[in-house]
């Protein structure tokens, strides 16, 4: 009997002891995310047992453990990011409105039953969501009104339609316009797995390129005024030559080539954007490839129409005289755009 009570007297002291211990909480966070920070305020921490906060930026060893994560649960790049331990089961939130929303629960659970209950979701939260949906769109139908691309895209046509031969005009104009595309989409998919790789430069590089796209947009808004004084965002002239010669061989292997080295030459006139947004990707945990076909078909739009009105009889003088006409317009609306986008990402409105 005094052995039974005993027991009964372990129970209710320690229950709670081994309630507490059988859940352990890490929580992963970044240098400078504002994601992060709102978790860390919200308070929805405190009095969490077994609480571990692994700062991935600066530790290598954090570092390798949040990456181990992301691959043991098969999801995507993004902080806060919450990994639960119940009774040897294990389950995730992340994004900060699905922690704040979700720990207090699932930690409860823990204690009442000893199970997950639910594992949560992974990314970001839906308005986060909707908000960098609606940023990448708008960055790509600004950066698509480039004048950079549309003098190359004017100058082939031009060459096409002097050797007389209209039909030309959609068999090599298609075949530039989507190597342009291919380019431009797998040089994006590179740049944003690199950022993805090294996550504890991921917060330098987004900084980076939200300062490159506010110094490019003060450029532009600077051509604005002062076209050609100074620095401008254009395609060097030192490759207008290489330019040239592929634009007036007309044929599809020189389209090929044409196409490639204007998406790599024109980087000066349209880097800035696509930097910052793959590199909102890259913080936001978006699927990436999806949101980069949809940034790029929305890119090179413009060019099929140019293409279009050439073909129907829209001379290609018409057209240079619009986009000389309009292309300070079209520097300013991008210069601004940038400028906002830039500022946007440093404070952390995305």
């Amino acid at each position: 009997m005094r052995k039974q009570l005993t027991l009964i007297t372990f129970l209710l002291v320690f229950t709670p002891v081994l309630a507490d211990n059988m859940v352990s909480i890490e929580f992963y966070h970044l240098l400078g995310c504002h994601g992060c920070a709102y978790v860390q305020t919200s308070q929805i921490l405190n009095n969490i047992p077994n609480l571990t906060e692994l700062e991935i930026s600066r530790n290598q060893t954090n570092t390798l453990k949040y990456l181990n994560v992301l691959d043991e649960f098969g999801i995507n790049d993004g902080v806060p990011l919450i990994i639960i331990t119940c009774n040897g089961e294990r389950g995730y939130l992340q994004g900060p409105g699905i922690i704040i929303n979700n720990l207090s629960e699932q930690v409860e659970k823990c204690i009442q039953s000893g199970m997950i209950q639910s594992r949560g979701e992974g990314g970001t939260t839906s308005s986060q969501k909707e908000l960098t949906f609606f940023v990448i769109i708008t960055a790509a139908i600004i950066d698509s009104i480039n004048p950079c691309a549309f003098a190359v895209m004017i100058f082939l046509l031009s060459t096409i339609i002097s050797l007389g031969s209209r039909r030309k005009i959609i068999k090599i104009g298609s075949v530039y316009i989507i190597t342009v595309f291919i380019t431009y989409l797998l040089a994006g998919i590179g740049i944003f797995t690199v950022i993805q790789k090294i996550t504890s430069l991921t917060f330098i590089i987004y900084n980076v390129a939200a300062w490159i796209a506010i110094i490019f947009g003060i450029i532009n808004v600077k051509d604005f005024f002062f076209y050609g004084k100074g620095i401008s965002l254009k395609i060097p002239e030192s490759r207008k030559g290489i330019i040239s010669k592929f634009s007036r061989k007309a044929t599809v292997p020189a389209a090929i080539v044409l196409g490639f080295l204007v998406a790599m030459f024109e980087l000066p006139c349209t880097g800035g954007v696509y930097l910052a947004i793959l590199s909102l990707l890259a913080r936001s945990g978006f699927m990436a490839i999806p949101y980069l076909m949809l940034y790029n078909i929305i890119f090179v739009l413009p060019l099929f129409i140019i293409m279009a009105l050439a073909y129907v009889g829209v001379s290609t003088k018409k057209l240079e005289k619009w986009r000389m006409g309009k292309r300070n317009w079209m520097k300013l609306l991008l210069g601004a755009f940038m400028i906002i986008l830039g500022i946007g990402m440093l404070l952390g409105w995305f």
